[in-house]
């Protein structure tokens, strides 16, 4: 029986993970939520991708039906229901779970904010003027519902029918929506923070993988409000390095 492991992705350490099993030739299946997050991995004899959101039941099924070595978390810091789900079912088959963590930092600047939910951050803006570039993800707009003024949004999201037609859905004209793949550089944010004309920016800590530093240090140089969504609370976890370590165990 050959050594397998269970992947949980939809991130950058998702696809570095799915690297590492290639070209180590570690066997793996790799949960992702979408058909997008399905194309972004590199096609591999020793990747099975499974494409669909999972709840609590069908992780169980998943991981009871094979004999994983370890069930790895890559989901993104703020997928707190994924997390829960997935903590919940490697408990109760009693399989090993790890959960992939990223570094967090916290700003002491003029221009930052700091908030605990998308309410909070639609309650500052709404004692505001002037443009808001979004970047909290398409699944997260009907929290800005209480904004006063939609046409003060621009929303960035991941060039997919599913995150457009949700921008739509909610209401933005398609001027107003900017479908592209993160993450991206200072330049690239500095740019369209100007082209936009935003004086602010709504984003989570997402971590230096996700294009946190970039976003902030373009808001930073260009002299708009950063809005920053703090995380959820985290379970315990590995760093990618010490998770690649310990794959090199399998190869």
């Amino acid at each position: 029986m050959c050594k397998k492991i269970l992947i949980f992705a939809g991130t950058l350490e998702g696809r570095k993970l799915c690297e590492y099993c290639t070209k180590h030739k570690i066997y793996a299946d790799v949960s992702v939520a979408t058909d997008y997050g399905k194309e972004l991995i590199p096609p591999s004899p020793y990747l099975n991708v499974l494409s669909g959101r999972m709840e609590e039941r069908q992780m169980k099924e998943q991981i009871a039906g094979n004999p994983y070595l370890m069930v790895i978390d890559a989901t993104h810091p703020y997928a707190k229901a994924v997390t829960q789900n997935l903590v919940s079912a490697c408990k109760a088959l009693h399989a090993r779970y790890i959960r992939v963590l990223r570094e967090e930092k916290e700003i002491a600047e003029e221009n930052f904010v700091y908030v605990d939910s998308i309410a909070e951050a639609v309650k500052y803006l709404n004692k505001t003027t002037g443009n808001i570039l979004v970047t909290t993800g398409s699944k997260e707009l009907s929290k800005y519902s209480g904004l006063s003024d939609y046409g003060r949004l621009y929303v960035r999201v991941l060039p997919s029918r599913e995150s457009l037609d949700a921008c739509l859905h909610f209401g933005l004209s398609p001027k107003n929506v900017i479908c592209m793949q993160g993450p991206f550089t200072k330049e690239l944010n500095t740019a369209m923070l100007r082209q936009l004309d935003c004086r602010y920016l709504v984003t989570k800590d997402s971590g230096r993988e996700g294009g946190f530093d970039a976003k902030i240090q373009a808001a930073a140089s260009s002299g708009v409000t950063a809005i920053v969504v703090r995380r959820p609370d985290q379970v315990a976890g590995c760093h990618l390095e010490q998770i690649l370590k310990m794959l090199e165990g399998l190869t």
